[in-house]
């Protein structure tokens, strides 16, 4: 019965809600521009709409038949094997995003980009709920940040060519999941033209705060402290080591400013760093410290950290990591996992074009070692 329904654009059909939403944190991005931190609080708690959490908890959640309507189809070609990449870089994903509009090639919805979030909370802490469970999370971000899906799944073969990728919600990529279109009735997006007008997934917000550092955020960029009880570490500065990151710019043509901004964006997951002869990036976690990054002079990166008895724990990040590095794996060794080119070392450049995949690592790992 299931294979007689009629193809559909998108899973479930979007709520007004949705771009009340969008409208709200435009006003938001727009508020902390002008320097108004305190309007832009109170759009992003409006933009937090419990309809929203509810209409993305139904695609994201478990398989509804009347959602999800998988249903077998004749002919379809067997799996390949994976390609190693599973994403394309970020250079590639930033134009996914333009060519598509800022908007889900499947809903239609407006979505925003992932950097968006960790900028505004930079900005106003606290002002987004993002706990470690999916209804402790604001709705708007929860279903509306933009992400970058494979029309034929990565699970099945399919391939970073751009033809391949679209921009989605976060909500329609993530109950798709690894399913062909065909297989949940879905009409293919690439038929129908993006639309492309003034929306701009509030890349502007992102690009002012890049370039334009108040006295404030300049000193955050120069250090990255612990934010929960117990021993504070010492966190590490500038002051003493400005001839060590002069030597790695030079080295490696890699920003030490972005670095550090970079390792502050993070403060958030408790990461914090030290350099003696090399940078080590290091995260708090359930009361341990862990070494996940190490920075060498002349800007090669290796990841090690300790995993002890915990080993399986760790996998995680390693794939999430290497997922957002052009030609990185994740490999096992038999004390630990770690992130690598097959040829090639990754470099500080590969960790600052990186930067969402090194949140995202950061973050499935702290949840992995609370859980």
């Amino acid at each position: 019965m299931s294979g007689t329904r009629e193809l559909r654009r998108c899973l479930l059909t979007p709520i007004p809600e949705l771009d009340e939403a969008v409208d709200l944190l435009s006003e938001a991005a727009d508020a902390l521009l002008a320097g108004n931190e305190g309007l832009a609080r109170d759009r992003i708690q409006r933009a937090d709409i419990a309809a929203i959490h509810n209409w993305a908890s139904r695609i994201m959640g478990r398989v509804d038949e009347e959602i999800h309507q998988h249903r077998p189809v004749a002919g379809l070609a067997e799996p390949v094997t994976r390609v190693v990449q599973r994403m394309p870089g970020r250079s590639v994903q930033a134009a996914i995003y333009a060519r598509d509009g800022y908007r889900c090639r499947f809903c239609g919805c407006r979505v925003v980009l992932p950097t968006v979030r960790p900028a505004m909370e930079a900005r106003i802490p606290g002002a987004i709920r993002w706990g470690r469970n999916n209804p402790d999370r604001h709705a708007a971000f929860f279903a509306l940040t933009a992400t970058i899906d494979h029309l034929v799944p990565h699970a099945k073969g399919g391939s970073n060519d751009p033809m391949n990728l679209l921009t989605t919600c976060q909500a329609c990529n993530f109950g798709r999941s690894d399913w062909l279109i065909e297989e949940v009735g879905l009409v293919d997006p690439r038929m129908r033209a993006p639309v492309v007008d003034g929306w701009d997934g509030l890349i502007r917000l992102v690009a002012s705060r890049q370039h334009t550092a108040s006295p404030a955020g300049t000193a955050r960029a120069v250090r990255a402290t612990r934010v929960t009880a117990g021993p504070r570490p010492t966190a590490g500065t500038v002051e003493g080591h400005a001839e060590w990151l002069a030597g790695l710019e030079r080295a490696s043509g890699a920003s030490s400013k972005r670095l550090l901004e970079l390792l502050d964006d993070c403060r958030d997951l408790q990461v914090f760093w030290k350099l003696k002869d090399v940078l080590l990036v290091k995260m708090s976690v359930g009361g341990r410290t862990l070494s996940v990054l190490g920075i060498e002079a002349g800007g090669g990166v290796q990841v090690p950290w300790y995993i002890g008895e915990e080993k399986s724990r760790f996998r995680g990040f390693a794939e999430t990591l290497a997922a957002g590095i052009p030609g990185a794996v994740a490999y096992e060794t038999p004390k630990m996992w770690r992130v690598g080119r097959p040829k090639g070392e990754i470099s500080v450049l590969d960790i600052l074009d990186a930067s969402d995949a090194l949140r995202a690592a950061l973050r499935k790992l702290d949840e992995e070692l609370r859980s």
